[in-house]
């Protein structure tokens, strides 16, 4: 009973716009804050199973049953009535406001445009025709107005809907008053707005042509981030040709409603300009997508080869660190240790070539895709290249000088203890011989100078030799 006495109090003739604002307040307290659609639906399903259980367990005889069904029916329906019922007086309630809006936004300014229409009347005719070069602006707010004021009138009450039409009907007294007046400078506004839409048109559509022909033919360097950045305004041209085309059809279809009103010259010039610019459109349509096409292939190519560049060069430093580490060994245990610790990283030199290579042949794809595009600058990924190329040779040198260096120094290392263990072994030998201080038997004598006789300067040379070869790789202080 509250919702439908409240609706009865929103169902009416409406105030000013105040009012209309305050009764929407109302109903927004009412309905949304308390939540009415929800509240009563479940109320509802609460009732009905209570019903249902009474019918069930409440032993009640089948007319009582059915007054209780025709109940649930009636208070059904009345609610379907009463919610369709509120939510059309939201929705009017809201088309009363946006009405009331309407109103505001135009009455006064119409007002004042008659006002002022009145006074430019008396000045000259460039005054005149430049005042009223939007005329037909102002009288489709004079017609907008119109409907707006018979809408507030059959939704207002008396007394607002009798204000609104005098109002209005002084207003439009006015307005018939002035437009006897006036009525020739529509068509001169309205080709006058055709001229400043068709050159504004003009200005974008070339705006954009110029903007398409620098990307296009200006000269790039051929480098990642550059190729990158330029494919990404190439995509974005290429979303923008629909909207060029239609902006092209628009101006051409202006250009068809000025024809009357030009002289053959003007005619002339802007036929030529037009066909300039349809021409150049086409040519740019045509561009883009080829454009596209190459700097992906080239984007992949440059990701490619930066990789590339970065597994080489630190290989290359990584090689420096191993040539640097290796220069501090002199010990036969240390070069020993050393050429074992780098020997895997070494057998990597293989593979290192073989990814140096494929980034040349990536360079050479480049240089083929690219050698008949006068806007392409190699320079800087050919430089590049040749850079990595170079510090490539000059590790394998360093990696080539490193190996002779740990296996001369071991083989050197070598040489000298086996040099000092046949010296030794040959002192060893001498000194056990000398001890002997009775010769016991022949065969003793036969043995010192058998031992004695031949010559044991060989040994002691090549020890002397191998001696020398190592203080060649070894510090004075060691």
């Amino acid at each position: 009973m509250l919702t439908e006495s409240k609706l009865k109090n929103w169902t009416i003739k409406y105030g000013k716009e105040e009012k209309v604002q305050q009764i929407m307040n109302q109903y927004k307290t009412f309905v949304s804050k308390n939540k009415i659609f929800q509240e009563f639906q479940k109320a509802f399903v609460e009732f009905k199973e209570v019903c249902d259980e009474y019918k069930r367990d409440g032993n009640i005889k089948s007319g009582e049953a059915e007054q209780i069904d025709f109940f649930i029916n009636e208070v059904d329906e009345r609610w379907k009535n009463t919610s369709t019922e509120l939510r059309c007086v939201q929705s009017l309630l809201e088309e009363v406001l946006t009405y009331w809006q309407r109103w505001n936004a135009n009455y006064e300014p119409l007002q004042k445009f008659i006002i002022e229409a009145f006074e430019v009347l008396k000045k000259d005719e460039d005054t005149r025709i430049e005042f009223f070069h939007d005329l037909s602006s102002w009288r489709e707010k004079y017609l907008h107005l119109q409907d707006t004021v018979a809408f507030l009138v059959a939704t207002s009450d008396n007394v607002v809907g009798q204000e609104l039409r005098d109002k209005f009907m002084v207003l439009s007294d006015n307005w018939e008053q002035l437009f006897q007046y006036i009525e020739k400078y529509l068509h001169v506004g309205d080709l006058n707005r055709t001229k400043k839409d068709y050159q504004e048109g003009l200005d974008k559509l070339d705006q954009w042509l110029k903007k398409a022909e620098d990307l296009l033919s200006n000269p790039q360097k051929v480098e990642t981030q550059n190729i990158k950045k330029t494919l990404e305004m190439l995509m974005e041209l290429h979303t923008e040709v629909g909207d060029m085309e239609e902006i092209f059809k628009s101006i051409s279809r202006k250009f068809q409603h000025l024809v009357p009103e030009l002289d053959q010259d003007e005619v002339e010039n802007m036929m030529f300009v037009l066909k300039k610019e349809k021409e150049n459109l086409v040519i740019i349509r045509s561009m883009i997508p080829s454009k596209i096409q190459l700097f992906h292939h080239l984007l992949s190519q440059l990701e490619a080869i930066d990789q590339g560049e970065k597994d080489i060069l630190s290989w290359c430093k990584e090689v420096d660190k191993v040539v640097e580490s290796v220069k501090k060994c002199t010990s036969q245990d240390e070069l020993q240790t050393e050429y074992n610790k780098h020997k895997p990283f070494l057998s990597k030199t293989v593979n290192m070539q073989a990814l140096l290579q494929s980034k040349n042949n990536v360079l050479q794809s480049i240089l083929n895709n690219t050698e008949d595009k006068e806007d392409l600058d190699n320079s800087d990924i050919v430089k590049r290249m040749q850079h990595i190329n170079t510090e490539f040779e000059k590790k394998l040198e360093a990696i080539k000088e490193m190996d002779q260096q740990m296996s001369g120094g071991i083989q050197t290392w070598q040489r000298f203890q086996d040099a000092q263990a046949a010296l030794t072994n040959w002192l060893q030998e001498a000194q056990n011989l000398m001890t002997i201080k009775q010769v016991e038997s022949k065969d003793n004598i036969d043995m010192h100078k058998h031992f004695f006789k031949n010559d044991s300067q060989p040994i002691l040379t090549e020890y002397l030799k191998a001696q020398e070869a190592l203080e060649g790789i070894v510090p004075p202080s060691e």
